[in-house]
């Protein structure tokens, strides 16, 4: 955290970090399941799962539903 003049401070985080994209990302992984899971269309669900980790990389959950396909 950065402090400036007259007491202003300023978070050194990206405005656009991972913090505002697990919102996104979880947002996806539930539509990948709701497409893989209970209509079947497999397609659907990988272009989910693979949306949901362009958004978090890290976000093991839809990895793991993707390895699964």
């Amino acid at each position: 955290m950065k402090v400036f003049s007259r007491g202003a401070l300023i978070s050194s985080a990206p405005p656009f970090g991972p913090r505002r994209s697990l919102p996104a990302a979880q947002i996806a992984f539930q539509r990948g399941v709701l497409a893989g899971e209970h209509t079947g269309d497999l397609d659907a669900a990988e272009r989910h799962y693979r949306e949901a980790l362009r958004l978090v990389p890290g976000f093991v959950r839809a990895a793991v539903h993707l390895a699964e396909l």
